[in-house]
């Protein structure tokens, strides 16, 4: 039996893609979310995490990811004179991960050389973490499939 590296080729594939765009500035690997991880990171980043994914058959492997992209929320008292909530840069925090999102997702509904297929999207779902400095933006979830190259006897 010969190494399977469709894992491998599907993170490094969905990495690269993030990577080349040039709003993102850091890409973190399945850690956990908690409130000292993030204080030295330049935000936007891309947190991608392995999720359950169902076995198809002989011919393909099939990978699920969530995927969130987020900002730094910061206070900003220039638009206290309004009578809007939320004049921290939330809209744009939300604004920035949801276009980082739109475009990765575009490129990767394309054909691409590693023949890496996106079968589904799921929602896209807003992220507010509670405090004044907390960290907003998107997560979503997306099934990726790509042949089966184990031969076995």
């Amino acid at each position: 039996m010969n190494t399977n590296n469709n894992y491998y080729t599907i993170v490094q594939t969905i990495r690269d893609t993030f990577e080349e765009n040039p709003l993102v500035n850091n890409i973190i690997y399945a850690r956990q979310p908690d409130a000292d991880l993030f204080k030295n990171t330049i935000t936007p980043l891309v947190h991608i995490s392995p999720i359950p994914s169902s076995w198809s058959n002989e011919a393909a492997n099939s990978f699920s990811f969530e995927i969130g992209v987020l900002i730094q929320r910061t206070q900003d008292n220039r638009h206290n004179d309004t009578k809007f909530e939320g004049n921290d840069n939330i809209i744009d925090a939300h604004n920035t991960s949801y276009s980082i999102i739109n475009e990765f997702l575009t490129v990767m509904s394309k054909d691409n050389n590693n023949q890496i297929y996106m079968e589904n999207v799921g929602s896209i779902e807003p992220i507010f973490f509670d405090n004044i400095d907390g960290l907003d933006g998107f997560v979503f979830t997306a099934d990726f499939k790509t042949s089966n190259k184990t031969q076995v006897c």
